[in-house]
């Protein structure tokens, strides 16, 4: 909803203002309780030596795309 709302905005399909989606607040749901650790350079090939087939993989990928763990589990 927030891409649509902007892009009607962008191609002049409403007014160019605070995008409403903003104002959303859904109960229930939970914010992040601190920030995700971000792995360095060094710490990359670290990680992966760490790990045999299929999980190597798995984390290499992670790494290069920044996929989150169940997204990774879920690839086929």
């Amino acid at each position: 909803m927030r891409l649509l709302f902007s892009s009607a905005m962008r191609w002049g399909l409403m007014d160019i203002q605070a995008n409403p989606m903003k104002l959303v607040r859904v109960r229930g749901v939970s914010k992040r309780e601190k920030e995700p650790r971000v792995l360095s350079l060094p710490e990359c090939p670290r990680l992966l030596d760490e790990f045999g087939e299929p999980y190597r993989t798995m984390v290499a990928i992670g790494i290069a795309t920044g996929l989150r763990c169940s997204e990774l589990f879920a690839l086929k």
